[in-house]
């Protein structure tokens, strides 16, 4: 799903960037993953002590995984899923922000607890 939307939103300038945190032992498996899932780049890899790399995304995020984050041009973050996510829920919120919608939803991390219906 993922891959269909960086596909999609690239023209419109939306770029999706994959990062994996797996633990340096776990890299070769995850390389491997991506690879067989047909995941183009840009994909990069968390190295080293994952707080900083939280921290940096945004402070409030306790760190689970998988996790989705929305930002803007200028780095601002606009969205956070916490958990899967499901394209009925996210390509709604990324047509709006592209739309100029005032999407602001970064500060609420229970916005993902499982399948949501818009």
């Amino acid at each position: 799903m993922f891959q269909n939307l960086a596909t999609n939103y690239e023209p419109r300038g939306i770029g999706v960037w994959f990062v994996s945190v797996d633990d340096a032992p776990d890299k070769p498996t995850a390389l491997q993953i991506l690879k067989e899932s047909g995941i183009a780049p840009p994909t990069f890899w968390a190295a080293g002590d994952l707080e900083p790399f939280k921290r940096a995304l945004n402070p409030r995020w306790p760190g689970m995984i998988p996790a989705t984050f929305l930002f803007d041009a200028s780095g601002k973050l606009r969205y956070f899923w916490g958990g899967p996510v499901y394209e009925e829920e996210i390509v709604p919120i990324v047509e709006g922000f592209l739309a100029g919608e005032p999407i602001d939803g970064e500060a609420d991390f229970t916005l993902s607890p499982g399948k949501v219906l818009r």
